[in-house]
């Protein structure tokens, strides 16, 4: 058996953000937070940790050590960025990663253009028991927006998942049997 989670950490980062009712710029994600999120990963203890709104990679070994103060080693780790520059995926594992497959260039017809999706989609490829399979991360677009024409960026959240489905189906055939595994904040 392998135990797998999927976690939106809500930006564990610096950011704009309200602490304990006060209004603070550049702030990092207060410690009584940090503290819910291993105590929650404590508490869940996946194999493998699918992450969304992580920071930049050292916010990812922050947290990697931290949950190893806690008892819980993940030795392994994979980390996207793509189009958003503050908020990525990442996977923490205790199993090895055979291979790390970052998508970055997705794409899909957005009114009268194009768009990727904001933060990639992210492929870690693992093998158990001789089988390789892949675990699929994605965060799709929330509800803002500052299109008036995208009422909660539906057009745009839906466009991001069909195109993550597309390129899903177009690799992992449906003829074959199914070997992966999609995760994330769908929003």
């Amino acid at each position: 058996d392998l135990r797998v989670a999927t976690f939106n950490l809500r930006n564990y980062l610096v950011c704009d953000r309200s602490v304990e009712g006060v209004w603070r710029r550049e702030y990092p994600k207060p410690e009584k937070e940090k503290t819910a999120v291993r105590s929650i990963v404590s508490q869940v203890k996946p194999d493998v940790l699918a992450l969304q709104e992580i920071g930049p990679k050292p916010f990812l070994f922050e947290l990697q050590n931290d949950l190893q103060t806690e008892g819980i080693h993940y030795p392994h780790h994979a980390w996207i960025e793509a189009e958003d520059e503050t908020r990525h995926l990442a996977v923490l594992s205790k199993i090895p990663i055979a291979e790390t497959r970052l998508h970055r260039d997705l794409d899909f017809k957005y009114f009268d253009g194009r768009e990727k999706i904001k933060r990639g989609l992210l492929e870690v490829v693992f093998e158990t028991d001789g089988v390789k399979w892949s675990l699929f991360v994605v965060h799709l677009k929330s509800k803002w927006t500052e299109r008036k024409d995208d009422f909660e960026g539906a057009a745009r959240r839906n466009g991001e998942a069909r195109s993550a489905r597309d390129f899903i189906k177009k690799t992992h055939p449906p003829e074959n049997p199914p070997r992966y595994l999609v995760v994330g904040d769908f929003n």
